[in-house]
């Protein structure tokens, strides 16, 4: 997942309110995150109802990149 994208995931979030949550979520599911990316894949066609194509598929390699998850723990954790 590009820097700007997960930027963009971690100000949503934060702006959300959800910050910590969303943290303990992915350190809880940090060694599923490629069978996340793969269920993206597989669900592509559920998903296309409410994403286009090209968001499922960058979601799918996010899911699947331990250094996009880390990544974008860091920056909910900086508090932006």
């Amino acid at each position: 997942m590009r820097q700007s994208g997960l930027t963009g995931v971690a100000r949503w979030i934060s702006r959300l309110g959800m910050a910590a949550p969303a943290i303990f979520l992915l350190e809880l599911h940090r060694p599923f995150s490629p069978i996340a990316g793969q269920a993206a894949l597989f669900f592509q066609p559920v998903l296309g109802v409410f994403f286009d194509d090209e968001s499922i598929t960058r979601l799918s390699h996010g899911l699947s990149d331990a250094h996009s998850l880390d990544e974008l723990i860091r920056q909910l954790e900086s508090g932006l």
